[in-house]
């Protein structure tokens, strides 16, 4: 016959072993956590001492560019200091460049500012000495001294709307603007220059409608674009077609079309007039919404601004 077991009898005695095993397990995750926490503060110590020893070589860098010396971060890792090591590297190489632009700007403008300069001192040494009977001399001596004053008023001008234009303060005032009557008091604004060297300038077409943009841009755009015609023609004559879709100056040149690319760099041409003037005028098409063309056709060197995206009214 089968004996009844007691149940309660146990449970009662497998309580002891459950706790005693609670408490064993207990006591190892609390070694287990002292353990992992030690490991972790040990990568973590081996982690922040590699970052900061990449961030004291970034540190040691920038004081050497601050100082102007050549110094080159390698650091090929993806992560953030990685980044920031490569944008270090960009900023030092666009601050060489920057530099090396500003020596050359100043080299130039000296040397642009030297040449009428030495042209007014002789003008007045020969002046000194002319007869007061010989008007012709003076006024041609004169003549002589106020193309040159222009020339570095003109130069001194282009560089305060160049600072402008690189500083990003050029404001924009849109209003209607009459083309023509832009046109025409550039003409007339130019014509003592245009008398001096011995230019004439044809307007071949007045056609053009009143359009939306800044007046005082868009005038100095015909300006430049016109000093330029008339301080480079190679026959005397300047053209400029005025119509509804565009504003075209041109003149004759020797120039090939592989030259092109380099009008609009400062500074990059020997020839008279290319530089400052026809770079500030590009970068105003821009500011504008003007599309330029420069093309050469039959011997002639077109500047046409194109005025579609301007929202003429007729």
């Amino acid at each position: 016959m089968l004996k009844r077991v007691d149940f309660t009898s146990i449970a009662i005695t497998t309580k002891p072993y459950y706790g005693y095993a609670l408490n064993i397990i207990s006591k190892n995750l609390i070694k287990i956590s002292i353990i992992f926490i030690l490991i972790g503060l040990l990568v973590s110590l081996l982690i922040s001492r590699h970052i900061s020893k990449r961030i004291i070589k970034i540190s040691v860098a920038t004081q050497k560019i601050a100082k102007g010396e050549d110094f080159e971060l390698k650091d090929n890792s993806t992560d953030e200091v990685g980044d920031l090591a490569r944008s270090i590297n960009s900023l030092k190489n666009s601050l060489r460049f920057l530099e090396r632009v500003r020596r050359e700007f100043v080299a130039n403008f000296v040397h642009d500012l030297k040449t009428p300069i030495a042209v007014i001192k002789g003008y007045c040494e020969s002046t000194k000495y002319l007869d007061n009977n010989d008007k012709e001399k003076i006024k041609q001596n004169m003549d002589g001294i106020e193309k040159q004053c222009n020339y570095m008023q003109n130069l001194i001008s282009n560089m305060v709307e160049l600072s402008k234009i690189s500083a990003g303060i050029i404001e924009k005032k849109i209003e209607e603007v009459d083309v023509n009557l832009v046109i025409k008091q550039s003409c007339e604004q130019l014509k003592k220059l245009a008398e001096i060297e011995d230019i004439e300038i044809i307007i071949k077409s007045l056609n053009s409608p009143k359009i939306k943009t800044d007046l005082n841009s868009f005038r100095r755009i015909i300006n430049n674009l016109l000093q330029n015609a008339i301080e480079n023609t190679k026959d005397k004559k300047v053209y400029i077609e005025a119509e509804r879709e565009y504003v075209d100056i041109y003149n004759k040149t020797d120039l090939k079309e592989e030259e092109l690319i380099f009008l609009f760099e400062r500074y990059k041409s020997s020839r008279k007039g290319f530089g400052l003037g026809l770079s500030i005028m590009k970068e105003l098409c821009k500011i504008l919404d003007i599309k330029l063309e420069t093309f050469i056709e039959d011997g002639y060197i077109h500047f046409r601004t194109k005025l579609e995206n301007t929202k003429s009214s007729s």
